[in-house]
Formats: C-alpha cells, sequence, structure tokens
C-alpha cells in the first residue's frame, strides 16, 4: 500500500469502512477496529482493500495518485 494513504486510506470488513492510522510502513498498516463490535473480529479475518465497497479509483484518490 502507498506510503500517502498513512492515516488517510481505510479497508472494509463486511461492508464496514475501517480507517488507516497511523503510517503505512513496508507491508504493514494499522487499522481502527472500534467501529465493530467486541468479537466480530477473530485470528484470520480478512480486510477487503479492494472490492465491492473501494474500487482502484477510489484507493488512488485517497493516496492522492491515480
Amino acid at each position: 500500500m502507498p506510503r500517502s494513504l498513512s492515516g488517510r486510506g481505510a479497508v472494509y470488513f463486511i461492508g464496514t469502512r475501517l480507517p488507516i492510522t497511523g503510517r503505512v510502513s513496508m507491508d504493514s498498516i494499522t487499522v481502527d477496529i472500534t467501529a465493530l463490535s467486541q468479537g466480530t473480529l477473530s485470528l484470520g479475518s480478512f480486510v477487503e482493500v479492494l472490492g465491492p465497497h473501494q474500487s482502484l479509483e477510489d484507493l488512488a484518490r485517497d493516496a492522492g495518485t491515480i
């Protein structure tokens, strides 16, 4: 993920937008999951980076690129 998504981008979990917090670093991101009910996520849960809720164009716009 582009570093420019730090504090600007988001991922989705079952249709819920989860903002990226902090800095995108190498192969790691931190995601704010406070919008989810406790116990919703479990080890191995997947989030949507690109898909029905977020297109490549949406991600590029948030990153400030094309």
